[in-house]
């Protein structure tokens, strides 16, 4: 192949002509919807390609994001200058707010949220000695 890319333009506009017709995708609702649909499962395939990697950390200094508006059905994508952080405790999107100043975002997951409430004394009420404390 001389040019790759040119290659894979080809190839995904044959592909997306093919399943614009078999999916009748007539309106920008079918075709957002279909859009979703390919992202989804491109994604899925990519995933069995990369193999069984166990990932604890992830991490990336630009995030694309995905988001299909309600109204129109249409999908569209975006490239931000994020940094982003995962690890099993949650991730964290750091940027800039509208005065230019570093502002951060995060989200626990639920055991990292757990972790919290137990350690803020919100935590479910148990002893971790099993019985065997002090205040029986």
């Amino acid at each position: 192949m001389e040019n790759l890319y040119q290659e894979i333009e080809l190839q995904v506009a044959r592909l997306l002509d093919y399943l614009m017709a078999a999916a009748g995708a007539e309106d920008p609702r079918q075709s957002g919807e279909l859009h979703r649909q390919i992202l989804q499962a491109l994604d899925a395939r990519m995933e069995l390609l990369y193999g069984d990697a166990d990932t604890e950390y992830i991490r990336a200094s630009q995030v694309t994001v995905h988001v299909q508006d309600e109204a129109e059905g249409r999908v569209y994508s975006r490239l931000l200058p994020l940094t982003y952080r995962e690890n099993s405790n949650g991730l964290v999107l750091r940027g800039e707010n509208v005065s230019g100043e570093p502002s951060e975002i995060v989200f626990f997951s639920e055991t990292a949220a757990d972790k919290v409430s137990d350690i803020t004394g919100q935590g479910e009420d148990h002893s971790p000695c099993k019985g065997h404390g002090l205040h029986e």
